[in-house]
């Protein structure tokens, strides 16, 4: 974990917030607001939910909302996308500046659209997610993988830098456990999983602690963070729960609200 205060340092990751499901977010139970990526220090937006600007001026380290140049959203739902106008404004200068980039799934322009049409023509790119076809943001290739939850289009994503190509690394949105997953991010040396269920709940598709256990027999990653934590993981101890998942080769880490990781920290 980073401990530096000014400025997120470049190639890293800072969870704004790791509420996981609308009544956690509604409760703030745990902050909201998803995640800000450095990619060779350039600032990214992940899923930003409600909350996600005021964690970004309150956090240490401080992420400039001025200096965020890209927004990547992995579906539609308000938990995910709740404070993305508001990102877009920033991203643009208020309107002042166009340019950056926004990539979001084809239904969140749809009749019911998530980004406010009067901020479109001040968006550089807005680039709609196709399974397989990479979208090259600061000379990192991201990759979509088509997943599964309850009715809207949702993606996970994975990172490759060709410049670090032993460091490629994921996130596991929102979904049901589907054949796709272990093999699109097999080599991925670090993974970010949504992990909302303590217990799998056929009806529900979220992942479940199972579920992340598979994930890591079938992906054997060198690290996992669990983010997006559901009420029965939170109300337990999520340390503990991710400490009875961790085996050799694999450390698996409950992630919680301002917690940086360096995305080329492997051993």
């Amino acid at each position: 974990m980073s401990v530096i205060e000014d400025c997120l340092p470049e190639n890293s990751l800072i969870f704004l917030g790791t509420a996981g499901t609308r009544f956690n977010v509604i409760n703030q139970t745990r902050a909201s607001g998803g995640m800000v990526v450095s990619l060779n220090g350039v600032h990214v937006a992940i899923d930003p939910g409600p909350g996600a600007l005021v964690a970004m001026c309150s956090r240490r380290p401080f992420v400039d909302p001025n200096r965020i140049q890209g927004i990547l959203l992995t579906h539609r739902h308000i938990d995910h996308s709740g404070d993305v106008n508001v990102m877009a404004e920033a991203m643009t200068g208020g309107g002042r500046r166009p340019g950056g980039i926004i990539a979001l799934p084809s239904d969140a322009l749809d009749d019911e659209p998530v980004i406010y049409r009067y901020l479109r023509s001040k968006i550089g790119l807005i680039h709609t997610w196709k399974e397989g076809e990479s979208l090259r943001l600061a000379g990192v290739e991201i990759t979509p993988l088509k997943l599964k939850h309850h009715g809207v289009e949702c993606y996970g994503f994975r990172f490759h830098d060709p410049e670090n190509p032993a460091s490629d690394w994921g996130i596991v949105s929102d979904t049901t456990l589907t054949p796709e997953i272990s093999p699109f991010f097999s080599g991925c040396r670090t993974m970010v999983v949504n992990t909302t269920l303590l217990e799998k709940v056929d009806r529900i598709e979220h992942l479940s602690i199972p579920d992340v256990a598979t994930i890591i027999h079938d992906i054997a990653p060198e690290r996992l963070f669990m983010t997006h934590l559901g009420t029965r993981i939170l109300e337990g101890s999520p340390e503990r729960i991710a400490a009875s998942l961790s085996k050799d080769g694999t450390a698996v880490t409950a992630a919680y609200d301002g917690m940086v990781i360096n995305l080329r920290g492997v051993k």
